[in-house]
């Protein structure tokens, strides 16, 4: 998912930078697991993780682009906070053992 953000900060009058950050979702849990006979399931947390950051450095001396890229790690706390997963379809499964018309 390829998001849009705009960075202003005070390096030069008037100029405003433009980030395109491209983002995808992890997520930290380790799924079913069992401990001790028991059997648990950890979902984990899902947050959006950037992937790729584009932005035009042409007219930026190297000490403006390394300014520039800091503010950038830093904001993207901020917007990943911003974006939206989408929500999917849930996916169809097999029939269970128990799905039947007897009632247990």
């Amino acid at each position: 998912m390829e998001t849009k953000h705009t960075l202003e900060l005070e390096i030069r009058d008037g100029i405003d930078i433009e980030v395109e950050v491209e983002w995808e979702w992890e997520n930290d849990g380790i799924g079913l697991y069992e401990y001790w006979g028991a059997v648990y399931i950890d979902r984990g947390y899902t947050y959006a993780v950037p992937s790729s950051i584009y932005w035009d450095k042409t007219g930026f001396t190297k000490e403006e682009i390394d300014f520039i890229e800091k503010e950038i790690d830093k904001a993207l706390a901020r917007w990943s906070q911003d974006v939206k997963r989408e929500p999917r379809e849930p996916e169809p499964r097999e029939p269970d053992y128990y799905d039947n018309d007897i009632g247990y």
